[in-house]
């Protein structure tokens, strides 16, 4: 959910040599907390995937991953005057328009919640507890402040400004490929819970398509940087609506 790469090209971009106060939509102060939760004794991944899937805040993205959605609202205190221009806010939302607060993956015997904020992960917590009760463990936090985790990809990751202006492009663009690839046959909340392939069989689901496609062309080419360029063509070719795209 909350991909670090993201995070450090965003501060890049900033002028400023002190980095901004940073805040999620909700106006949580960002950190980085991974929570994992043990299976409970005779607790499968079918059981743990049904409990979710009864709960409309929980979005599968996978047979063994889900996203924790919730509606686009900002909260927290607001910053005063003085530090309204240094203050970064992070958001992710989602092609129905839902506001994406944490990543749920089921890994061998393990629950793991993502999340970019403590009140995030506190809720998170309370709301797993409460959904799977005995099912799973005891939650196990670990975090990582945002300054720790700049510091830490210092050395493994190059300078940006090292980096040739066409291999940073090649590498977003790959990563959104792959990302609508997988996309392609997973439930979409605006294709009323459809993948992508399967609206596009009758007419009323391939009018739903052509508006979910120009959705997220239109907000990709309005973001900065070598994700504005990125050419939807083929998604729609490979839908079968590319005489639909104006």
């Amino acid at each position: 959910m909350f991909s670090s790469f993201w995070l450090i090209d965003a501060i890049d971009r900033i002028e400023s040599p002190r980095l901004p106060e940073l805040r999620n939509a909700e106006g949580d102060e960002l950190l980085l907390c991974e929570v994992s939760f043990r299976l409970g004794p005779g607790t499968t991944a079918d059981e743990i995937g049904r409990c979710l899937q009864a709960r409309p805040e929980f979005r599968p993205t996978s047979a063994t991953s889900w996203s924790w959605v919730g509606l686009r609202e900002r909260g927290g205190a607001a910053p005063d005057d003085d530090s309204a221009d240094e203050t970064l806010m992070f958001e992710t939302l989602r092609e129905d328009g839902m506001l994406q607060l944490g990543d749920l993956l089921l890994e061998e015997e393990t629950l793991v919640l993502c999340v970019n904020s403590q009140q995030r992960c506190d809720r998170g917590c309370a709301l797993l507890t409460q959904i799977l009760g005995p099912r799973i463990g005891l939650p196990l936090v670990r975090t990582e402040a945002v300054e720790e985790m700049l510091k830490s990809s210092e050395a493994a990751m190059p300078n940006p400004d090292e980096i040739p202006e066409h291999e940073r492009r090649a590498v977003v663009h790959q990563h959104l490929e792959r990302h609508y690839r997988e996309t392609l046959d997973r439930p979409v909340a605006m294709l009323d819970g459809q993948t992508p392939r399967q609206a596009v069989e009758d007419e009323s689901g391939r009018a739903k398509v052509v508006d979910w496609l120009k959705l997220i062309e239109n907000r990709t080419a309005k973001s900065d940087g070598p994700m504005a360029d990125y050419d939807f063509g083929w998604l729609w070719a490979e839908l079968g609506v590319a005489d639909l795209r104006c």
